[in-house]
């Protein structure tokens, strides 16, 4: 992806944060951590697969402010990385993808009743294609002891309408916090990894 693609493409989180009308979100983890022991966390910079809020670090920063107010609201200090108990990182992805409609509509006049469409007389089929852009936001935690990864949030949603600079942080924190809703898990719907052990961390 050349450097103008990247661009766009973090221009195009920040109209997916100011004007997603629904928010899709899943989350994963390793059922052998404690979580209950979990209480500190810190920001971590690794890389893992694609991210276009590398290309908007204005952007990046106000996500990262929303983390931590919600974090913060539930009792989780952020430290230094040496002190953590959790590694946190956060990136962003867009996917262009197509949707395909079949509806039925009222045949031409002089076509009925030959025209059938879902087994009605005086219908036919009519397919409609249409684009659209889904922008994901990926919350990961890490244990700062193992470097394994813990917790995973998603989030996905369509590209809508831009909005303006307030309407946009609170946009962005609506969507923080549907994904932080499911953890630690046990506080939401949330999917497992299947592992299974003693706890750790």
């Amino acid at each position: 992806m050349n450097r103008l693609s990247v661009l766009l493409s973090g221009v195009m989180m920040i109209v997916l944060l100011a004007g997603c009308s629904s928010v899709r979100v899943t989350s994963d983890f390793d059922s052998r951590v404690d979580f209950s022991r979990l209480h500190t966390y810190a920001w971590d910079q690794r890389q893992d697969g694609e991210d276009v809020l590398a290309a908007n670090p204005l952007l990046y920063k106000r996500i990262v402010a929303a983390v931590d107010h919600h974090l913060a609201s539930r009792g989780y200090r952020l430290v230094d990385v040496g002190q953590a108990d959790i590694l946190l990182t956060i990136r962003g992805v867009s996917r262009e993808k197509m949707r395909v409609t079949n509806r039925p509509v009222h045949a031409p006049y002089g076509r009925y009743p030959y025209s059938y469409a879902w087994g009605h007389p005086g219908y036919e089929n009519r397919i409609d294609v249409s684009y659209y852009t889904e922008g994901t936001l990926v919350i990961d935690m890490y244990s700062n002891r193992t470097g394994e990864m813990i917790w995973r949030g998603v989030g996905s949603g369509i590209l809508g309408k831009n909005m303006d600079r307030a309407g946009e942080d609170q946009a962005i924190d609506l969507y923080v916090s549907k994904i932080l809703e499911q953890f630690p898990p046990g506080s939401g719907a949330q999917g497992s990894t299947g592992k299974s052990g003693s706890n750790k961390d």
